[in-house]
């Protein structure tokens, strides 16, 4: 039996969020969603969390910056960059902040339960 994963997905694209909130839950996961930069210190601190989910470019937040935060925050949890820009420096970049994976968006749900079994 697979282990239940605890997935946070921070995108402030609300509704590819919730297809992915959804996509997690049917495969049995627990999923939750947070549309704004602004909400994630609070919720990250008092929420177990093994994936965080993180959109690289937000209206209020930058990815790259919130990942050493997230790192600081739960050093044990793992976090996937989620980005349109589809650039190998900057998902570089992104892997040398903390990051475990990079995933470009549209995202590729085969890929991203690779992934995740990969970090079971």
């Amino acid at each position: 039996m697979e282990a239940v994963i605890k997935v946070l997905v921070i995108d402030d694209e609300v509704d590819l969020a919730a297809v992915m909130v959804e996509w997690l839950s049917k495969r049995g996961h627990e999923a939750f969603q947070i549309s704004r930069g602004s909400e994630i210190k609070d919720w990250v601190q008092s929420h177990q969390v093994d994936v965080i989910l993180l959109d690289l470019m937000m209206p209020d937040a930058n990815g790259l910056s919130l990942i050493s935060q997230l790192r600081a925050w739960k050093p044990h949890t793992k976090v996937i960059i989620i980005s349109a820009i589809d650039d190998p420096k900057i998902a570089a970049a992104a892997v040398r902040e903390g990051a475990s994976f990079y995933l470009a968006k549209p995202i590729d749900f085969a890929e991203l339960e690779r992934i995740l079994a990969e970090l079971e």
